[in-house]
């Protein structure tokens, strides 16, 4: 595979943003996530508000599961385009892009961990959270 510096260090300027858009959605997703959990842990909630308040949660994170799963694919190609460019060119440095990928796959574990916890709310909130207080409605 034929490859020219420019191409490279727009593969770099590639592998900069995927990081950012990483790191940067991931805060996003588990602040969105923390501060759900902490509103329906603190509030004084029924059980039907209790399920009400995290299904959005469960729903963001399951997509962010699949999301971050599926970017790992499109990762990994990005790392390997990285490492033929790296040997093409006989440079004897490149950045780690698979380290984004692998990021990338733990973040997908770390929200399919949060989506089974709070299904795991969503059934049972009375054994999580503790017995009701606020109106039945």
């Amino acid at each position: 595979m034929p490859c020219e510096f420019e191409e490279f260090q727009e593969l770099i300027e590639l592998h900069k943003f995927y990081f950012e858009l990483l790191i940067t959605s991931t805060s996003f997703y588990l602040g969105i996530v923390g501060a759900m959990l902490a509103y329906v842990a603190k509030g004084d909630l029924s059980e039907q508000r209790v399920r009400l308040s995290l299904a959005i949660p469960v729903i963001f994170s399951i997509a962010a599961c699949v999301g971050y799963g599926g970017g790992y694919f499109k990762l990994q190609e990005l790392a390997t385009w990285v490492l033929c460019c790296k040997a093409t060119l006989e440079l004897g440095w490149a950045p780690h892009s698979e380290l984004v990928a692998r990021l990338s796959l733990l973040f997908s574990a770390v929200a399919a961990l949060v989506s089974i916890a709070l299904i795991a709310i969503l059934v049972k909130p009375n054994r999580f959270l503790g017995a009701p207080h606020g109106p039945s409605s």
